[in-house]
């Protein structure tokens, strides 16, 4: 009950954003100063759209979903929405006339658990909705990062673009015909529509909340975001909180952004706990987005409080299970669970002394002497004695998978809560039914210790990121996004002897080293009638690559010039060539993707480098065909 008198001063905190942001701001759309959503509001056959395109990292640029709220003419509450890209989808920001390819789902406010929405509470709208890329950027198009990313001079393809100089794409208008876009989400999708609230999209990433404050209709989102470890798979981080303020007078919204700040304590397992935000906010952006982001966001609040519960619905997360603390767990769902348990039997020598002399062993921990340990529906699982800490206990350095299975030896399914008894004497270990073995297609309880966290390792996703060692990626049943559902999705490493995954699926070899041969670039950049621009040749090409797990970074003179995976033997590289300035043209960007195999320390790679630009003398466009050749 002492919640209740913090709320209006929390409230208050938060009417900051509102009271500072333009009253009357442009329906349009901008991006954010991080660069990682592309904010929109617009209106679509009488309903507004509030939604975020949103990126999972820069340069290069990597779409992880689009998300957001469809509020409708007559007043009701709004519909939540996400959708992901197609693996077909070739959308590119950098093109306005370009299509992206969505699979798209709608779901109400969650009445439950975030996580229990997540899994159930989403429908299907459609498999394949095409929206044009005009249609997340403001009127002049994307624009061009004032500092780009920086390349060593031996980079793939670097040669190439010193020659091209600056490459640029047209720009065109933003706002295609209202009717296109307007046949993407037909009214009867979003019948049903109950009440305010917030929701978790099924792919994990975004917190979605939609909530009265004051008057006003707060329509926002808490974005995560795939963080590599070191080991190349992948962990989930708060990234920002991106939305709009509606204002009671119909005028059109305000874009807000918020991080957090270093000093909040605010985390969503702890409903007690405050986060500290740093907000900006801003208008439509009226010129191109990057411009934009750099440029017209301005501060409005530097330490808003904001409880965990306002982004929640009503059954929170829920908590993470915990198991009783006479459950040591020192295993990790990427390895075979393993425990440690003060409720055992001695086996062999030292039972047959515990037998002889009870007294002499009752006050003593018999370090190394065998044990058994009852688990799940297993009677009896071998173990050896240790001491940990102040517990003498037995260590089963691997419970077999046929014990803990979920709906046999443990109670749960895949991807909910669990739990399974330890000993005979009431000891109960809990966590959560996570695949146990790739292929094998159930689960297993991987019991997470008192005041401990799962330690789960993603991997796939729209990184792309692959699991280290002897370990598959498999389907992570905590959410809702399933394979073959033509979206990326993203699973948990499970550790898989041999190394061979399903479908074939072979783990990386080690490509790090330094590298030096030869790179080649042959194509044309094309103009106005009677502006050809050949380019041709071959240099010497120096550079290193440094592997993490699956993961790795290509680097010459100490800058990072490509980002890729290795997959087997076979590699995929993008970059972000080097801008160079080229007088009377307009810089939008460029790209580069390349594909090839390491034979020993012999890799040779082949790709694509495309950019375009807008010039005095008319537009100019670049395909050009780029090979590398180097050994180690």
């Amino acid at each position: 009950m002492l919640l209740f008198p913090r709320i209006p001063v929390v409230l208050a905190g938060l009417a900051l954003l509102a009271t500072a942001a333009p009253a009357h701001a442009e329906s349009g759309a901008t991006l954010s100063p991080d660069q990682l959503s592309y904010m929109v509001n617009k209106d679509l056959a009488g309903e507004r759209w509030t939604i975020s395109l949103n990126l999972s990292s820069v340069a290069p640029q990597k779409l992880l979903n689009a998300t957001g709220n469809v509020f409708k003419p007559d007043g009701s509450p709004p519909s939540f929405v996400l959708c992901q890209v197609r693996d077909d989808s070739d959308g590119d920001l950098s093109d306005p006339s370009s299509v992206f390819r969505f699979t798209c789902g709608g779901a109400d406010a969650c009445p439950t658990t975030a996580t229990e929405c997540a899994r159930t509470g989403w429908r299907v709208i459609s498999a394949d909705v095409p929206i044009p890329a005009s249609f997340f950027l403001p009127p002049d198009g994307n624009g061009a990062a004032s500092s780009a990313g920086a390349e060593g001079p031996h980079g793939f393809g670097a040669s190439a673009l010193a020659r091209a100089s600056a490459l640029w794409a047209r720009v065109a208008r933003w706002f295609a015909d209202p009717l296109e876009i307007a046949s993407l989400a037909p009214r009867n999708a979003w019948a049903g529509v109950t009440s305010r609230g917030a929701t978790l999209t099924y792919d994990g990433y975004n917190y979605l909340v939609n909530k009265d404050l004051g008057g006003e209709r707060w329509s926002i989102s808490l974005n995560l975001a795939p963080v590599g470890n070191e080991d190349g798979t992948l962990r989930n981080e708060i990234v920002s909180l991106t939305g709009n303020v509606f204002k009671p007078d119909g005028s059109p919204p305000s874009f807000i952004h918020c991080v957090v700040r270093p000093d909040s304590t605010g985390t969503l397992a702890d409903l007690g706990s405050t986060y500290r935000l740093s907000c900006d906010g801003t208008s439509a952006c009226d010129g191109t987005a990057i411009g934009c982001a750099e440029s017209a966001w301005t501060p409005i609040g530097d330490d808003v409080a904001l409880p965990p519960s306002f982004l929640l619905p009503p059954g929170g997360l829920p908590a993470s299970p915990q198991s009783d603390p006479e459950v040591i767990v020192i295993g990790r769902t990427s390895d075979p669970p393993s425990i440690i348990s003060s409720d055992f039997v001695l086996t062999g020598d030292a039972a047959s002394a515990a037998r002889a002399d009870v007294a002499g062993v009752a006050g003593a921990c018999p370090v190394g002497a065998g044990c058994t340990v009852r688990v799940g529906g297993c009677g009896a699982v071998a173990g050896v004695v240790v001491a940990a800490g102040d517990v003498c206990g037995c260590r089963l350095d691997e419970v077999p998978a046929s014990c803990i299975r979920c709906g046999d030896g443990a109670t749960g399914s895949c991807g909910d809560a669990c739990s399974f008894p330890v000993g005979t004497s009431g000891i109960t270990a809990r966590g959560l039914c996570l695949p146990f073995a790739a292929g094998d297609g159930g689960c297993a309880c991987f019991a997470v210790g008192a005041g401990d966290d799962l330690a789960v390792k993603l991997c796939g996703g729209t990184a792309g990121a692959r699991c280290p060692g002897q370990r598959c990626c498999v389907d992570d049943p905590r959410d809702g996004c399933g394979p073959g559902n033509g979206v990326d999705c993203a699973g948990v490493c499970l550790f898989e002897a041999g190394g061979q995954c399903p479908g074939g699926g072979l783990e990386c070899v080690d490509a790090s080293g330094d590298y030096s041969g030869t790179s080649t670039v042959d194509g044309t950049c094309a103009g106005p009638p009677g502006v050809s621009i050949p380019i041709a040749g071959t240099d010497a090409s120096t550079f290193s690559i440094v592997q993490s797990g699956c993961a790795f970074e290509a680097t010459s003179n100490g800058s990072t010039f490509a980002t890729g995976t290795v997959s087997g033997k076979r590699l995929t590289a993008t970059g972000t060539p080097r801008d160079l300035a080229l007088r009377g043209c307009s810089q939008v960007g460029a790209s580069q993707t390349f594909g090839g195999t390491l034979e020993g320390n012999e890799l040779k790679l082949d790709g694509t480098i495309t950019a375009s630009a807008t010039c005095e003398f008319g537009d100019l466009s670049c395909t050009l065909d780029a090979s590398v050749t180097a050994s180690r």
